[in-house]
């Protein structure tokens, strides 16, 4: 009976408010058919969010009938998509403008774009949100709690005996500080970090990296698994991976424009990163590998700022340079973690193992294309007997995008094998889900490849695989 009122009771709710708010005249029969509709789209979404972004993969009809909280979660699900969408579609409808101006259409369809895109992030993070008043904590979390109500000397003491850089928990005193003991204030730390993304996404970086690239950004930020459990872990990970975010950001600017502000806040975000979390400290190194390496090899920066740049951030990390070197010691000599991932393991969880082999196969050709375009070895050009596409060796380069993308890789990459190489040489130290902040800077990559291989570009593909395909048999 419950199950039968949480299936059929909203889907009844968003098929009277589109009548309403979209003032809508209907038969007898079209109601029929539109609630049908409605019955069907929206236990689909609810389902469908349910199952891939919570987990839930029992049995639902015995889950509403046994688990009053999960139906009354259900419900309130259902309700606030049946309440959004008529509105969302009211404000889409009322955006579209008829214009045959280029330049009036392409705003109306900015706004209109920048709305939805607004409207899901805002629905993504509300299921995040709601997560925050969940009151189980586990053994590390626990451990957060119990050390943040220490003073600060205390808490750096008991990090440093531990082993894990100090600056996560200070943003958690602070928060313990002003809102006191409460589990929601723990969780909602955690979340900060998803809530500046999400505002990233729909503003400095839809303007660097366009509509496609902020859609991706948004939906793996909130929707992943992995980030569905970080989001709200009274751990580290989620503001490791925003100050990861922020420094590779702040690189792409360096390489854009060279300018000392951006030097200053990479960083500053980079020493954010490295009193985050020691893998965040190896990730961020190689951002410093490849400045160095554009400065002495290829002269492309300014050396006087990259060099007084790294210099600012070895000393900001001098004060905890001795406390890591005693942490090292420690490890070798004895520590809890038993096993070491595969390297399969390690890039399946960058996209929380959903990816499967054809999407992998999609990614490799849409990589190949943008680094070919990217060099200009691949180049298209419309003609009136459709688009000419040619490949040359004469005109190759290696672009801005490029090299910060192969910085991104090399983050990705460096990390992980320093992990398990460490792992075997000296002894286990290295766990998947030391990579979720790395894993930020794989979205962001799948992101700028999407942005830049879309539309034209697939068909470019094809193109391209098709004069593979000729020149090779």
């Amino acid at each position: 009976m419950i199950a039968c009122i949480s299936l059929l009771i909203p889907p009844l709710m968003l098929s009277y408010m589109r009548k309403k708010i979209l003032n809508k005249y209907e038969s007898i029969y079209e109601s029929i058919v539109n609630y049908i509709f409605c019955l069907l789209a929206l236990n689909f979404l609810v389902m469908l969010i349910l199952c891939y972004g919570f987990n839930s993969k029992d049995n639902l009809f015995f889950k509403l009938n046994q688990y009053n909280n999960f139906a009354i979660k259900y419900v309130l699900l259902s309700t606030l998509f049946a309440i959004l969408e008529p509105n969302i579609e009211k404000v889409i409808r009322e955006k579209i403008s008829i214009d045959f101006n280029i330049k009036s259409i392409k705003i109306a369809e900015t706004i209109q774009w920048k709305a939805i895109l607004s409207i899901y992030a805002t629905i993504l993070f509300i299921l995040n949100f709601i997560r925050i008043f969940d009151n189980n904590f586990w053994g590390d979390e626990a451990f957060t709690i119990g050390l943040i109500k220490n003073p600060i000397a205390k808490i750096v003491t008991g990090t440093a005996s531990d082993v894990h850089p100090p600056l996560y928990y200070f943003i958690v005193r602070l928060a313990y500080v002003i809102f006191g003991n409460r589990g929601w204030v723990f969780h909602l730390v955690s979340l900060i970090p998803c809530f500046i993304i999400l505002f990233l996404s729909l503003t400095v970086f839809w303007k660097q990296f366009g509509k496609e690239f902020s859609a991706i950004l948004i939906t793996l930020s909130c929707l992943s698994e992995n980030a569905v459990v970080f989001n709200v872990e009274v751990r580290m990970y989620s503001w490791g991976s925003l100050f990861l975010l922020l420094s590779f950001y702040e690189l792409y600017c360096i390489l854009q424009i060279d300018n000392r502000r951006n030097y200053l806040l990479f960083a500053l975000f980079s020493l954010a990163a490295a009193y985050t979390h020691y893998y965040c400290l190896i990730a961020v190194a190689f951002y410093y590998i490849v400045l160095l390496y554009l400065v002495f090899k290829r002269k492309y920066l300014n050396m006087r700022k990259v060099i007084l740049c790294c210099t600012a951030t070895v000393l900001g990390y001098l004060p905890w340079l001795v406390i890591l070197v005693k942490s090292i010691k420690r490890v070798k000599d004895s520590y809890w973690i038993n096993d070491i991932p595969t390297i399969k393991e390690c890039v399946e969880y960058l996209f929380s193992n959903h990816f499967q082999p054809v999407v992998w196969g999609g990614i490799a050709i849409a990589g190949l294309m943008f680094i070919l375009y990217e060099t200009r070895i691949l180049s298209v050009k419309k003609n009136e007997k459709g688009f000419l596409l040619r490949l040359t060796f004469d005109d190759a380069s290696i672009s801005e995008n490029l090299i910060w993308m192969s910085a991104g890789i090399f983050s990705i990459v460096g990390t992980m094998m320093i992990g398990i190489i460490v792992s075997k040489v000296m002894r286990p130290v290295f766990l998947v889900r030391y990579l979720y902040p790395v894993s930020v800077v794989a979205w962001v990559l799948l992101g700028v490849i999407i942005s830049r291989v879309k539309g034209r570009g697939v068909i470019y593909c094809i193109d391209f695989i098709v004069f593979a395909h000729d020149l090779f048999t």
